[in-house]
């Protein structure tokens, strides 16, 4: 036991003085091109950038630790944190929007992204309804977060010409000109963290259910939001000043919890102290590797491109040599259960949606479907094929792990099959794609399952494994796009989820996985039933659950392969499916399978035909529309069943 926790131990005391002694360099180091300076200038260079940059590691890296926190104890998530219920992303937007229309004065841009901020929260808050529970405002979130990306991708794509100034930005730049973004953040945190600090005791109570803490008379939805208000503030007020740094209000908690440290007084010392460990160490490996990467021209790289990647690989250390404890989240129950109407339902709206798409000549009106049809037909079984394949695995892994926010991209498939196409296109061109992509994808599981099997397969493991590698690929994915680089555009589009590349060859092949797939969901029907009531009680039931977990974590990863291979990283249909499946009243792993599959094909199809007639004769990738199509059914569901 002392052996176990000595090693953690060991590794974060090193990480945090392999981080003090980094600062130490970049602060004494010119940058290149300064050699033969007057001393007078390197000696303003580093009180005006240098030490501004040292102190706002510091400061905001504690500010996203602790916010990262507070999401994940109110939440009772291990996945949550201030991205979870869109905050992140409606403040990048939002800035974003400011950036382009209106300039980027610090006071207007910190407005545009508290405001952006507080209207994601705000619109996840009334989604999930008056009363709302942890999961409720975790799904709500995630409906959020999806289409506010989607917005801001599409805006992107559309403005090429801002679209390498955009990701920088929002890849995070701590660097300093003189003390003013330094002194301003300080003066909101210096209200902020007491604050966060006076709502310990409240946090503590999350450590109980809802109803429990109702019955004893408090305000769960009041404390609920407060805390989540305050957290919200927190991230808002450094992505404001430095851009998105992501991943820390992730790692940082995990982190604490890996070290031993349970106490809930003690993890909210512990984890802004990880947090600001993590950002300087991060800040200074952009620094070295960029003076490693400086030529005549000095190459500036975004310390937040960093982050996820260091983070990463702490994270996957500390899984490989401590088990991380586990607190899957209760699925929302629907209000009304109605299993064989919801599945009707839902394949109604998919042979709709399908027929739809054949027969449609809007924008051609002299030509019949029967001219339309041989380029058509391999883009709408590519969809279909694709959405019934993701739904089917977002069915599987959320019903495996009990966790609302998972979804077949926590295995980290899909950003790994991403890696390995930037790889293959630096290696090989366009004539490896599929090469690279099928082995990013099978690189990606084979790290899930060799760490996962020193953990049992346990579910917690499985979901930060595959979560930790898939922003480790996603942060060397942005790297590749903020580059510059002709290709990036390429990449951009591939992870929107373009059906309009589909070929006859493909589709068939994707159409037989879907069937197959299909074909072998009801053979884990049991496993699906009995896995989530607990390890110790499926053994009891006579499963053998290791070897189980890994089954179904290959279905999925398989599933996920394939659809990825297909039509690129499409977040949507396997994430939402399972909640529409379930909001619609078909419960029970049978019945929400056949329907969430018809869901998901459903949303796919008709983002592909939303895609090519909203800005007819360019198109708009299906998955960027998939979360905006698919929100408003999800939404009127929800209320339905509020």
């Amino acid at each position: 036991m002392t052996r176990t926790i000595a090693a953690p131990v060991l590794l974060a005391c090193g990480l945090a003085a392999l981080a003090v002694a980094l600062a130490a360099l970049n602060l004494t180091l010119p940058e290149p091109g300064q050699a033969g300076l007057p001393a007078e200038f390197l000696r303003i260079w580093q009180s005006e950038a240098q030490w501004p940059r040292f102190w706002m590691a510091l400061i905001a890296g504690a500010a996203l630790g602790l916010s990262g926190l507070m999401f994940q104890q109110v939440l009772r998530n291990p996945l949550a944190e201030p991205a979870t219920l869109g905050v992140l992303s409606g403040a990048q937007l939002a800035i974003a929007l400011c950036l382009l229309l209106a300039g980027g004065t610090p006071w207007l841009r910190e407005a545009a992204g508290l405001g952006g901020g507080l209207a994601a929260l705000a619109a996840a808050i009334l989604l999930a309804g008056r009363g709302a529970t942890g999961p409720r405002l975790l799904v709500s979130g995630l409906v959020v977060n999806l289409a506010i990306g989607a917005i801001f991708v599409v805006l992107a794509l559309q403005r090429q010409d801002y679209l390498r100034s955009v990701f920088i930005w929002a890849s995070g730049n701590l660097a300093q000109d003189g003390h003013g973004d330094l002194a301003a953040l300080g003066l909101r945190l210096a209200v902020l963290l007491p604050a966060a600090l006076l709502l310990t005791r409240a946090m503590t109570l999350f450590a109980v259910q809802d109803d429990s803490l109702r019955s004893l008379g408090a305000r769960v939805t009041g404390l609920r939001l407060t805390v989540l208000l305050v957290a919200t503030l927190l991230s808002v007020a450094v992505t404001a000043r430095i851009g998105v740094i992501g991943f820390i209000g992730l790692a940082a908690p995990l982190l604490v919890s890996g070290l031993g440290i349970r106490s809930l007084g003690a993890r909210v010392i512990a984890t802004p102290l990880a947090g600001a460990v993590i950002l300087l160490l991060a800040d200074g490996v952009t620094q070295m590797l960029g003076r490693a990467l400086s030529g005549e021209i000095p190459v500036l790289l975004p310390t937040g491109v960093l982050t996820p990647i260091l983070g990463g690989a702490l994270i996957l250390a500390l899984l490989w040599l401590k088990r991380i404890p586990e607190h899957p989240a209760a699925q929302p129950a629907p209000a009304r259960i109605f299993p064989l109407g919801a599945t009707i339902l839902a394949l109604v709206l998919l042979g709709a949606a399908v027929l739809l798409s054949v027969f449609e000549t809007l924008h051609l009106p002299g030509l019949s479907a029967a001219e339309l049809w041989p380029g058509r037909w391999p883009r709408i079984v590519t969809a279909l094929s694709a959405g019934v394949m993701l739904a089917l695995a977002g069915v599987v892994i959320q019903g495996v792990t009990g966790n609302p926010l998972a979804s077949p991209e926590s295995l980290g498939i899909s950003s790994g099959a991403g890696l390995g196409i930037i790889l293959a296109l630096f290696a090989g061109g366009m004539a490896t794609l599929f090469a690279g992509a099928a082995a990013g994808a099978g690189l990606a599981f084979g790290l899930v399952v060799l760490i996962g099997a020193r953990n049992r397969f346990a579910p917690g493991a499985l979901l930060l494994t595959g979560v930790a590698f898939g922003t480790f690929a996603s942060a060397l994915i942005s790297l590749m796009i903020a580059s510059g680089d002709p290709r990036a555009f390429f990449v951009l589009a591939w992870s929107m989820g373009p059906t309009y590349r589909a070929e006859p060859l493909g589709a068939l092949a994707g159409a037989g996985g879907a069937v197959l797939a299909l074909l072998i969901f009801p053979l884990f029907l049991r496993w699906l039933r009995v896995l989530p009531l607990g390890a110790a009680q499926a053994r009891a039931l006579g499963v053998r659950v290791g070897p189980a977990r890994l089954v179904l974590m290959a279905y999925v990863a398989v599933l996920t392969g394939i659809a990825t291979l297909a039509v690129g990283p499409i977040s949507f249909a396997g994430l939402i499916a399972p909640h529409l499946a379930r909001a619609s009243g078909a419960v029970g792993p049978g019945p929400q399978g056949l329907c969430a599959a018809a869901w998901g094909g459903a949303i796919l199809v008709l983002a592909d035909l939303a895609g090519r007639l909203i800005w007819f004769p360019y198109e708009i990738p299906a998955g960027a529309l998939a979360a905006l199509l698919g929100a408003p059914f999800f939404l009127w569901l929800i209320g339905r069943n509020r």
